[in-house]
């Protein structure tokens, strides 16, 4: 058989789809795929990951033996400190909506019952959004090419995505969430997590029993049935979750061994962020079950990069994997639809986008600076395109305005024909982080600074705060004069660098338009009612204490 990635099969760890066979399931896309864009696209990757296997196993091999023999007294160290933050008296809770819009489907229509039938496309176009369970019997699973699902399961039926009806339904269910977790953490319509913990304390119930009690509250309320798996952590009550499908409960005790049992007789595609890539690399180092990342611990600290070590090891040891702020670099959204070249139509969709990113990052109090729009053509091509703000937002209309910007510029150049588009939010501010000084976070009223341009310097001096212009846009007024600068002072020298890369790059592009003698920096301050006029602000004048640009 022909080697295409696995993005063409399934995950053989998805509920439902552990008891089909892979072989012959496999057999059965590749000749289904075989002479589509799509097949091609895959085989182009596999090849592409191949490769990257065959990088990793070359660079193992021409390790020393003391770098490995470093790799090893590091990651014992760091295994060694995360065991200690393993919290054995804490329960969460992961519950997971079983089969959830094929279940609504169900509701709705009872004639779906015990057959097999998936939601989402049409029968020549689209992706499976999700498979009843008879469906999956035959391999049929979420993301998988409609006409591929066909092939696999002739008799499939195809019905058509209700989301507002999902939607309505799983505000119904997260309601009874509340009463277990009133700061439960949704991850979509059909999965939340719960720390149950204090609940537990307060009506003296076991775990299962609360459990058993949540089931049914969901099921008299929606008659929808859930599966919940109960564990000392998110990821790991996630695992549990998918055990006993559908309408099961699994618990992994909170005790050490019974923890490190669990664990280690894991598939690593069974843990949640291992993809089939990574799975991939990871078998190409001998790596197949959770055992042995530990056995080969120094080969995956020496060839693996740190925030995915930290994310690997945390799961290992079976606590929580705490990133570092930077390490959640984005937030995204994408959606996939017939190819098409209709502007009104990706319009909608990228505006409807934004809008969905804009009031999720409002909800966590988070800003963002940099807007990417990704597209997907009709041949399986990818292309992203990004935009960086001039200040950090989390508006509507700035990461609409953004987006569209991007899209405009693209299908005016290109006019592709799309099948995928998505946003994404980068550069994030979280609550309560620090945000890179600018050049007004370094000056304060009153005070001189300088810097340095050739021959000659800038003096800037911070005059007042400018009461007449917005209160949130907290601006500062700032005079220009030139200077000769043959000794600046020692105590200026460590911020040269930032106000003169500030100056070159914002003051003196805005400036160029402006003012035929800006190189020469001299003295142009505006007056107040000009910027009211124009409403609009001068970086020539005014400087936006708030902006990182």
């Amino acid at each position: 058989m022909e080697k295409v990635s696995d993005n063409l099969i399934y995950n053989p760890m998805k509920a439902g789809l552990s008891s089909v066979d892979k072989d012959e399931i496999s057999k059965k896309i590749v000749e289904a795929s075989k002479h589509t864009k799509y097949f091609a696209k895959q085989t182009k990757k596999s090849k592409e990951l191949e490769k990257g296997v065959e990088d990793l196993q070359k660079k193992l091999k021409n390790a020393t033996k003391s770098q490995l023999d470093l790799a090893k007294l590091k990651v014992d160290a760091y295994i060694t400190a995360l065991t200690k933050k393993r919290k054995l008296n804490t329960t969460i809770f992961h519950a997971d909506l079983d089969s959830f819009f094929a279940s609504v489907e169900e509701l709705d229509d009872p004639s779906l019952k015990g057959i097999p039938f998936a939601v989402g496309g049409s029968n020549e176009q689209g992706i499976c959004s999700t498979s009843s369970y008879e469906a999956r019997k035959f391999g049929v699973r979420s993301g998988m090419a409609v006409f591929i699902a066909l092939k696999l399961c002739p008799n499939l039926k195809i019905v058509p995505s209700h989301r507002e009806r999902y939607i309505e339904m799983s505000e119904q269910v997260q309601s009874l969430f509340t009463n277990y977790d009133s700061k439960f953490t949704s991850f979509g319509l059909d999965e939340a997590a719960m720390n149950v913990t204090q609940k537990i304390e307060e009506t003296g119930k076991t775990a299962i029993e609360l459990a058993q009690e949540l089931q049914k509250a969901v099921y008299e309320k929606t008659k929808l049935t859930i599966s919940i798996g109960i564990a000392l952590t998110y990821q790991l009550a996630k695992i549990a979750s998918d055990i006993n499908k559908p309408n099961g409960i699994y618990e992994i005790p909170n005790d050490p061994d019974e923890v490190d049992k669990f664990i280690w007789n894991l598939p690593i595609r069974k843990v949640p962020g291992i993809g089939g890539v990574t799975e991939k690399k990871l078998n190409g180092i001998n790596v197949l079950k959770m055992s042995d990342v530990y056995e080969h611990r120094a080969e995956i600290w020496f060839l693996f990069r740190e925030a995915f070590c930290s994310f690997l090891f945390s799961s290992l040891v079976g606590v929580t994997y705490e990133p570092k702020v930077e390490d959640a670099k984005s937030i995204s959204k994408e959606e996939t639809f017939k190819p098409t070249s209709d502007l009104v139509f990706l319009l909608e969709r990228v505006e409807n986008m934004c809008e969905k990113l804009a009031l999720k990052i409002q909800r966590g109090r988070i800003n963002c600076k940099t807007v990417t729009v990704k597209f997907k053509t009709s041949t399986f091509q990818e292309i992203t395109r990004a935009l960086t703000l001039d200040q950090y937002t989390s508006s509507i209309s700035s990461i609409r305005d953004a987006a569209v910007k991007i899209l405009m510029d693209e299908h005016n150049q290109k006019h592709h024909s799309l099948r995928l588009i998505g946003v994404r939010v980068s550069n994030l501010v979280y609550p309560g982080q620090k945000i890179q000084k600018s050049l007004t976070d370094w000056v304060i009223k009153g005070q001189t600074v300088y810097t340095q341009n050739q021959k000659t310097s800038a003096v800037v001096q911070v005059n007042e705060i400018d009461t007449s212009l917005p209160e949130e846009t907290n601006l500062i007024e700032i005079e220009k004069t030139t200077i000769e600068s043959d000794n600046l002072p020692d105590q200026s020298k460590n911020i040269i660098k930032g106000i003169e890369k500030y100056f070159t790059q914002s003051f003196l592009e805005e400036q160029k338009m402006k003012e035929k003698q800006c190189s020469k920096w001299q003295s142009s301050s505006l007056k107040k009612k000009e910027i009211k006029k124009d409403n609009k602000i001068t970086l020539s004048t005014y400087f936006d204490k708030n902006d990182e640009k």
